[in-house]
């Protein structure tokens, strides 16, 4: 998982909230701060809007992110793409 190879504990508070831990991760692993940022909003906007068990899967809410930050390093267009709409459709 990218959260223990990171050394961070991947789901302790005392650490901030996990879209800001997302975001240090992202960053960590070389991810471009536009897309990073966009992460962390999808994450943050998640739960601060109750957008529900299913969708805070999907944005991250379930494996601390870990397949978000996959696939923002595989593929940062698809992952742009997939963020933006689940932000528009809040």
């Amino acid at each position: 998982m990218v959260a223990e190879a990171s050394g961070r504990p991947p789901s302790d508070p005392a650490y901030g909230p996990l879209w800001e831990r997302w975001f240090d991760q992202a960053q960590e692993q070389g991810l471009d701060d536009d897309l990073a940022s966009l992460g962390r909003s999808v994450i943050r906007e998640a739960r601060m809007l109750g957008w529900g068990k299913e969708r805070e899967a999907e944005c991250g809410w379930l494996d601390d992110g870990d397949a978000m930050l996959e696939l923002a390093l595989v593929d940062p267009d698809q992952a742009r793409a997939n963020w933006q709409a689940l932000l528009d459709d809040g």
